[in-house]
Protein backbone atom coordinates (compact mmCIF):
# COMPACT_ATOMS: atom_id res chain seq x y z
CA UNK A 1 0.00 0.00 0.00
CA UNK A 2 1.42 3.36 -1.04
CA UNK A 3 1.38 6.11 1.56
CA UNK A 4 2.28 9.78 1.67
CA UNK A 5 3.59 12.06 4.40
CA UNK A 6 1.55 15.27 4.61
CA UNK A 7 3.27 18.42 5.86
CA UNK A 8 2.99 22.20 5.87
CA UNK A 9 5.67 24.77 5.13
CA UNK A 10 5.04 28.53 5.28
CA UNK A 11 1.29 27.99 5.11
CA UNK A 12 1.40 25.73 2.04
CA UNK A 13 0.56 22.02 2.01
CA UNK A 14 2.93 19.40 0.60
CA UNK A 15 3.15 15.61 0.33
CA UNK A 16 6.06 13.19 -0.07
CA UNK A 17 5.95 9.49 -0.80
CA UNK A 18 6.65 7.59 2.42
CA UNK A 19 9.12 5.19 0.82
CA UNK A 20 11.45 8.16 0.26
CA UNK A 21 11.45 9.20 3.92
CA UNK A 22 14.54 8.40 5.96
CA UNK A 23 13.77 10.35 9.13
CA UNK A 24 11.39 12.92 10.53
CA UNK A 25 13.23 14.96 13.14
CA UNK A 26 11.92 17.56 15.53
CA UNK A 27 13.96 20.64 16.43
CA UNK A 28 17.12 19.37 14.67
CA UNK A 29 19.96 21.88 14.89
CA UNK A 30 20.58 23.69 11.61
CA UNK A 31 24.20 24.65 11.02
CA UNK A 32 24.76 27.51 8.61
CA UNK A 33 28.06 27.15 6.82
CA UNK A 34 29.88 29.83 4.85
CA UNK A 35 29.73 29.87 1.05
CA UNK A 36 26.74 27.58 0.69
CA UNK A 37 24.61 28.14 -2.40
CA UNK A 38 21.45 30.21 -1.84
CA UNK A 39 19.28 27.11 -2.30
CA UNK A 40 20.85 25.46 0.76
CA UNK A 41 19.85 26.93 4.15
CA UNK A 42 22.48 24.92 6.05
CA UNK A 43 23.12 21.36 7.13
CA UNK A 44 21.82 19.02 9.81
CA UNK A 45 23.84 16.19 11.31
CA UNK A 46 22.37 12.70 11.36
CA UNK A 47 24.40 9.58 12.22
CA UNK A 48 27.61 11.61 11.87
CA UNK A 49 26.67 12.66 8.33
CA UNK A 50 26.08 16.21 7.12
CA UNK A 51 22.80 16.48 5.23
CA UNK A 52 22.02 19.63 3.23
CA UNK A 53 18.76 21.40 4.08
CA UNK A 54 16.96 22.97 1.15
CA UNK A 55 15.96 26.55 1.69
CA UNK A 56 12.20 26.89 2.17
CA UNK A 57 12.07 29.40 -0.66
CA UNK A 58 12.81 26.60 -3.14
CA UNK A 59 9.34 25.14 -2.40
CA UNK A 60 7.25 28.12 -1.38
CA UNK A 61 8.62 30.65 -3.84
CA UNK A 62 10.22 33.17 -1.50
CA UNK A 63 13.54 34.76 -2.24
CA UNK A 64 16.41 32.99 -0.53
CA UNK A 65 17.91 34.69 2.51
CA UNK A 66 16.44 37.73 4.21
CA UNK A 67 14.15 37.62 7.22
CA UNK A 68 12.80 34.20 6.30
CA UNK A 69 16.27 32.62 6.59
CA UNK A 70 16.21 33.15 10.36
CA UNK A 71 12.85 31.38 10.71
CA UNK A 72 12.92 28.32 12.99
CA UNK A 73 11.27 25.24 11.56
CA UNK A 74 9.76 22.64 13.86
CA UNK A 75 10.50 19.58 11.75
CA UNK A 76 13.21 18.33 9.43
CA UNK A 77 12.24 15.76 6.81
CA UNK A 78 15.25 13.74 5.72
CA UNK A 79 14.54 12.25 2.31
CA UNK A 80 16.37 9.72 0.16
CA UNK A 81 16.86 11.08 -3.34
CA UNK A 82 18.70 9.58 -6.30
CA UNK A 83 21.52 11.98 -5.46
CA UNK A 84 21.80 11.24 -1.74
CA UNK A 85 19.94 12.36 1.35
CA UNK A 86 18.46 15.84 1.42
CA UNK A 87 16.45 17.58 4.11
CA UNK A 88 13.33 19.71 3.78
CA UNK A 89 12.10 21.99 6.57
CA UNK A 90 8.49 21.72 7.75
CA UNK A 91 6.31 23.69 10.12
CA UNK A 92 3.87 20.86 10.74
CA UNK A 93 3.81 17.18 9.88
CA UNK A 94 0.12 16.30 9.61
CA UNK A 95 0.17 12.55 9.27
CA UNK A 96 0.98 9.57 7.11
CA UNK A 97 -1.96 8.62 4.90
CA UNK A 98 -2.68 5.75 2.51
CA UNK A 99 -2.97 7.06 -1.03
CA UNK A 100 -6.35 5.38 -1.49
CA UNK A 101 -7.79 7.54 1.35
CA UNK A 102 -7.54 10.63 -0.84
CA UNK A 103 -7.51 11.62 -4.46
CA UNK A 104 -4.41 12.00 -6.62
CA UNK A 105 -4.15 13.97 -9.82
CA UNK A 106 -1.16 14.46 -12.13
CA UNK A 107 0.76 17.69 -12.43
CA UNK A 108 -0.64 20.34 -14.72
CA UNK A 109 1.40 22.59 -16.98
CA UNK A 110 0.86 25.58 -14.68
CA UNK A 111 2.45 23.80 -11.67
CA UNK A 112 6.01 24.24 -10.46
CA UNK A 113 8.58 22.02 -12.17
CA UNK A 114 9.15 19.93 -9.01
CA UNK A 115 5.41 19.33 -8.49
CA UNK A 116 4.44 15.73 -9.36
CA UNK A 117 0.72 16.47 -8.94
CA UNK A 118 -1.71 16.96 -6.10
CA UNK A 119 -3.16 14.82 -3.36
CA UNK A 120 -6.52 15.84 -1.91
CA UNK A 121 -7.26 14.61 1.60
CA UNK A 122 -10.18 15.78 3.77
CA UNK A 123 -10.84 18.81 1.58
CA UNK A 124 -7.20 19.96 1.71
CA UNK A 125 -4.92 19.95 -1.34
CA UNK A 126 -1.27 18.91 -0.97
CA UNK A 127 1.38 19.46 -3.65
CA UNK A 128 3.34 16.24 -4.24
CA UNK A 129 7.08 16.97 -4.17
CA UNK A 130 9.23 15.17 -6.73
CA UNK A 131 12.42 15.35 -4.67
CA UNK A 132 14.62 13.80 -7.37
CA UNK A 133 13.61 16.43 -9.91
CA UNK A 134 13.96 19.21 -7.35
CA UNK A 135 17.49 18.14 -6.38
CA UNK A 136 18.56 17.53 -10.00
CA UNK A 137 17.28 20.94 -11.03
CA UNK A 138 19.15 22.53 -8.13
CA UNK A 139 22.39 20.68 -8.98
CA UNK A 140 22.17 21.63 -12.65
CA UNK A 141 21.41 25.22 -11.72
CA UNK A 142 24.42 25.33 -9.41
CA UNK A 143 26.57 23.89 -12.19
CA UNK A 144 25.42 26.61 -14.60
CA UNK A 145 26.15 29.29 -12.02
CA UNK A 146 29.66 27.90 -11.42
CA UNK A 147 30.34 27.68 -15.18
CA UNK A 148 29.19 31.28 -15.72
CA UNK A 149 31.35 32.47 -12.80
CA UNK A 150 34.38 30.59 -14.19
CA UNK A 151 33.83 32.16 -17.61
CA UNK A 152 33.74 35.65 -16.08
CA UNK A 153 36.96 34.96 -14.15
CA UNK A 154 38.73 33.74 -17.31
CA UNK A 155 37.83 36.93 -19.19
CA UNK A 156 39.00 39.33 -16.49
Amino acid sequence: MKRVVLFTLAGKNFALHLEQMVHIGQDMALFRLPRLPHEIAGVVVMAETLIPVLHAGVLVGHEEGGAESSYKYSYSLVIDSEYGNICLPADTVWQIVAVDKGGMSPAGEEMEHWNAGTFVYRNSTFHIVNIDYLVLDMIQGLGRKATEADAVRRHQ
